[in-house]
């Protein structure tokens, strides 16, 4: 009969710790479908990131037509915080240049028609990240004056890295042929 409370009480030990594990200290990660706002305003050269998961903020990348090139039918895009201490860098690549949603999703295979690659300085280390998931949009495709006009919401949730990230925006870019 002794060992009964004892049983008992190493059950309300182990209940009372699984309660503070899933409430004491957690992030809540934001959803990242509509509730930070996008610019939508098309400034050429430039375009409002925001960033929300395990880490949150939201930043101006610049783009210039010397990094983004269409090559081979692809959009290649890279951009930067800034020219001078680079907290972030964003790059992606489409399937095509043509009007049309890409994925970045790897499952099922078959499927991946863009891909889309960060560097986050964080604590002052810099960090590769694969957004897996995902859709980059080419709305509008001006191929006489080299300006592309899109969106993207990508993110890397479930791919095992130590950051989960979700990054949206609305891009209006100036590229090369």
């Amino acid at each position: 009969m002794r060992a009964f409370p004892s049983k008992l009480g190493i059950l309300f030990f182990l209940f009372t710790a699984l309660i503070s594990a899933c409430t004491v200290g957690n992030k809540i990660i934001p959803d990242p479908n509509g509730k930070t706002f996008v610019d939508t305003m098309g400034t050429l050269g430039n375009f409002t990131l925001i960033v929300t998961g395990d880490t949150s903020f939201t930043t101006n990348i610049l783009s210039d037509s010397i990094l983004n090139v269409v090559k081979d039918d692809s959009l290649v895009v890279v951009g930067a915080d800034s020219l001078v201490n680079t907290k972030i860098i964003v790059s992606f690549a489409t399937a095509s240049a043509d009007t049309g949603t890409y994925l970045t999703e790897t499952s099922p295979p078959g499927i991946t028609t863009a891909v889309f690659g960060t560097r986050l300085l964080i604590n002052g280390v810099p960090r590769i990240y694969l957004m897996t998931h995902g859709k980059i949009i080419i709305s509008e495709n001006d191929t006489i004056n080299n300006t592309v006009k899109g969106s993207f919401d990508v993110n890397n949730e479930f791919s095992g890295a130590d950051k989960t990230l979700f990054m949206r925006a609305n891009f209006y870019l100036r590229y090369k042929d």
